[in-house]
């Protein structure tokens, strides 16, 4: 659950960076532009949220999203980071190893236990697609914060 804030909160960080006269850009056609991939990480940590806070998730609950400046998209992250953190408190052990289901249109597509749930459908996408938008901002000249930073555990003890 750790893992989750601090995914969440460098993903958050790095959507603070976004250029406004670059979010259509891309650096070929084939290629997801700077929204698109802001616009996915803006719908993974509110799914994230969703699966911290419900039993079952519908894939066809995702709606469409519409977010046209910089600061819209980091303002709807934000509070879907907020959702997360919400959903996060009060949550033990036992509620990640609780039963998952993720269906499409009503029939079950993975029962899985609600940790492994986070993992494969919110964390592993978060990060993989934080990682291009990061190269997409490299590319273009925009300072990332380190990946590897020499601590990545905020607030816990460097190990002696």
């Amino acid at each position: 659950m750790n893992e989750a804030l601090i995914e969440v909160e460098r993903t958050g960080t790095l959507l603070l960076l976004l250029p406004e006269a670059h979010l259509d850009w891309s650096p070929h056609p084939d290629l997801p532009t700077i929204r698109t991939l802001s616009w996915r990480l803006v719908r993974l940590v509110e799914r994230i949220g969703w699966i911290l806070e419900l039993d079952k998730l519908a894939l066809d609950l995702e709606p469409a999203l519409d977010l046209e400046m910089s600061a819209e998209i980091s303002e709807a992250y934000a509070a879907n980071e907020e959702s997360v953190r919400r959903a996060l408190i009060g949550l033990g052990p036992d509620d990640m190893r609780a039963p998952w289901l993720l269906e499409r249109e009503g029939d079950p597509v993975a029962r899985l236990p609600r940790g492994d749930a986070l993992r494969t459908f919110g964390l592993t996408p978060l990060v993989y697609y934080r990682g291009q938008l990061a190269e997409l901002l490299l590319a273009l000249g925009v300072g990332v914060p380190d990946p590897s930073p020499l601590w990545p555990f905020p607030g816990v003890p460097v190990p002696e």
